[in-house]
């Protein structure tokens, strides 16, 4: 594969509509916008109230359902390798964080956990 030459813009096998990705970047931007505002607020009260659906009705629209078509597995593989596993290691990097980081104070966990399993 030559690098030298750029890609076509319009390839008839994968055509993206721009105003689709504006809408889904815009959707993105209103989701984290509605998150980082009060909640009681009136912006983020008519924010959120458009903002998770116009996301899901345009990333529904965008999703590659002949790609995954009779192949659930297929799918299910796909969704852990992207989403699931990075997941957890970012968990894994948050919890290591806080027990160096913050040195939390155990002694609640464990009071909780001795009054279930004693």
């Amino acid at each position: 594969m030559s690098f030298d030459k750029p890609l076509p813009i319009e390839n008839s096998a994968k055509r993206r509509e721009l105003w689709l990705d504006i809408a889904k970047g815009l959707a993105i931007l209103f989701v984290i916008f509605g998150h980082t505002y009060k909640p009681d607020s009136i912006l983020c009260v008519a924010v959120a109230s458009f903002s998770l659906p116009l996301f899901f009705i345009v990333a529904g629209h965008l999703f590659n359902f002949p790609k995954y078509k009779g192949n659930f597995r297929g799918f299910f593989l796909h969704a852990i390798k992207r989403l699931i596993l990075p997941y957890f290691f970012t968990m894994f990097v948050y919890i290591l964080y806080w027990i160096i980081i913050q040195r939390p104070d155990f002694s609640l966990i464990l009071q909780i956990f001795n009054k279930i399993y004693s």
